[in-house]
């Protein structure tokens, strides 16, 4: 494993979502604006399907890196405006003014489903928030194709970035 150069990263699990961002919220507005990262990634539902299903706070270096990445690894990758997005956690981090990305992994197929474009309730939403949300119904072989995604839109913002 290579330690990142450049940059610092820090990983942070937030709760109670589905009442209103609660967990995100409560960090990003009370966390000293000094020590606010610089870009975050929020996975959300990341593991249910064979795409990346994105949205950006803006045009930056962090999208530009993950896009690059998936092309890099041929994973398909569809991104959508914040305002059409369904709402997670990385619309505290962006109301932070943090530059954010909102990841999902879900079917490419089911994507206009999930933004209420086709009449059928797609799959994914049938499983999450439902008795049925089990290990059993992630995908390892999709996760497993997706994580060095992540890792290299990680390491090349890194190599990007001045030395301190």
């Amino acid at each position: 494993m290579r330690p990142l150069a450049n940059t610092t990263l820090t990983v942070v699990f937030f709760d109670r979502e589905e009442n209103g961002l609660l967990g995100s919220r409560n960090y990003f507005q009370t966390l000293d604006p000094k020590a606010l990262p610089s870009m975050a990634i929020n996975l959300d539902i990341f593991g249910y399907g064979d795409t990346l299903f994105i949205t950006a706070s803006k045009d930056g270096p962090l999208r530009t890196a993950l896009e690059k990445a998936a092309s890099e690894r041929a994973l398909p990758l569809r991104s959508v405006p914040m305002a059409q997005y369904p709402p997670s956690d990385h619309q505290s981090m962006a109301f932070a003014g943090v530059e954010t990305l909102g990841v999902a992994l879900i079917d490419g197929a089911e994507i206009d489903s999930v933004l209420g474009k086709g009449g059928t309730l797609p799959r994914i939403l049938t499983i999450i928030h439902s008795d049925g949300d089990t290990m059993s119904q992630v995908r390892e072989k999709d996760i497993v194709a997706a994580i060095p995604i992540l890792e290299n839109t990680i390491r090349n913002l890194d190599a990007a970035t001045p030395a301190r």
